[in-house]
């Protein structure tokens, strides 16, 4: 295996085991936190499906079936977490206490079915897990086209001025080339070169409170059958000045440094 294929095989190691252990955790505790850190590894899990399909040798997206399934099931819990923080942050907006014992309910119905989801998709997990590793110990894409490839692909993203229709697949931008820095500490720096990493992190953070904002004002509208108030939309602007900012300090003007 070569540098790239060892640390990919290593990372996705590491995060089948973290899935194992985080969804055996959410048996015995279906708790927000469980969700999120089940959630957290399954991310990543998905960044390496994506990898293989852009350099694997063969087609082995088939293996990551189980993974996606999960990843969606759990989302849908992890989502209402999300929408009743969400609404309690902005509680001056939404009055009606009927809502949240909606969504409690509808959490209470998704985590009473959720064992037998865990049960049906833990056992595919752990049947794929030696296709995956072959086919990642089979990749041949050296460190510096895969660094080349990031970089191209982080400026034809973040080069010209962000438009809102495309932020999500900007965020996704984000994720893979922070998750690439995961790979290794030299890997990091190799990436350093090109992106601020810093601003990276941040940036995606940024991203991620603006689409919040979009969840509360959409359900306000779909609640009250009218637009979300004042705060809320002066607040939603904010963070887009924020991710403009942070967007033209993100690409550093210096070349990547590559390792082999």
């Amino acid at each position: 295996m070569n540098n790239l294929a060892q640390s990919a095989h290593n990372y996705f190691s590491d995060h089948y085991r973290h899935v194992i252990i985080c969804a055996t955790n959410t048996l015995d505790d279906p708790s927000p936190e469980n969700f999120h850190q089940l959630r957290i590894s399954l991310k990543r899990i998905r960044f390496i499906g994506n990898f293989l399909k852009r350099y694997g040798k063969s087609k082995s997206q088939r293996s990551f079936k189980p993974y996606t399934k999960l990843f969606r099931y759990a989302g849908r819990i992890r989502e209402n977490h999300i929408l009743v923080y969400l609404l309690r942050k902005y509680a001056d907006e939404y009055t009606d206490k009927a809502i949240f014992k909606s969504l409690r309910t509808k959490e209470g119905r998704l985590i009473k079915k959720w064992p037998q989801a865990a049960i049906l998709y833990l056992p595919e997990i752990v049947h794929s897990y030696l296709k995956i590793t072959k086919e990642l110990s089979r990749c041949s894409v050296s460190s510096a086209q895969y660094l080349y490839d990031l970089e191209q692909h982080l400026e034809r993203w973040f080069s010209t001025k962000l438009v809102d229709y495309n932020l999500h697949k900007s965020r996704k931008t984000l994720k893979g080339i922070l998750y690439s820095a995961e790979f290794s500490p030299e890997f990091k720096r190799s990436i350093n070169h090109f992106c601020n990493l810093k601003v990276a992190s941040t940036l995606e953070d940024a991203i991620g409170d603006w689409h919040d904002l979009e969840v509360v004002m959409l359900q306000h509208k779909r609640i009250h059958q009218k637009p979300a108030g004042k705060n809320l939309i002066k607040q939603k602007h904010r963070e887009r000045l924020k991710i403009n900012g942070l967007r033209s300090q993100l690409i550093r003007t210096t070349k990547s440094s590559s390792i082999q």
